[in-house]
């Protein structure tokens, strides 16, 4: 289970990071919630949930990050088709040096397409603002 969720959520990190967003959409469960320090932010259809990765890998890009690295630290047995799984995101730039760290608990539903995305709760996330309001940064910049 350890592996199998390690693999899943390096996989996630390579399509954001690769700008295939569609392929990465098909990891999530609509509607999905954020939970960045304790507020719900709520990504009720697809579009948004595009637009919303599609501004963090920009805002990724601008801070020179050119991979986002994942180490899942623990996950729970499934229960009732549902697990959680703690891990950790480093922001990586160029050089190889660590631009942010993040911690992530990540609530997923077993699917016939694999365990899906339901929610995410964090702190200190540096992409909070994203799910918080997609329409404030759409059009900044091009797909």
């Amino acid at each position: 289970m350890f592996s199998k969720t390690q693999k899943l959520l390096r996989t996630r990190s390579e399509l954001l990071c690769n700008s295939q967003f569609e392929d990465l959409a098909k990891f999530y469960k609509l509607p999905f919630i954020a939970f960045h320090d304790g507020f719900p932010n709520f990504v009720k259809d697809h579009f948004q949930l595009i637009e919303s990765f599609s501004n963090i890998a920009f805002i990724m890009k601008a801070k020179d990050a050119v991979k986002l690295s994942v180490e899942v630290t623990s996950v729970d047995l499934p229960k009732d088709g549902r697990f959680k799984a703690w891990s950790r995101y480093r922001e990586i730039n160029s050089c190889g040096g660590i631009i942010s760290q993040i911690d992530v608990i990540q609530y997923l539903v077993e699917s016939s397409r694999g365990p899906l995305v339901e929610m995410i709760e964090s702190f200190n996330c540096p992409f909070a603002a994203i799910w918080e309001d997609t329409d404030s940064l759409a059009g900044e910049h091009v797909h």
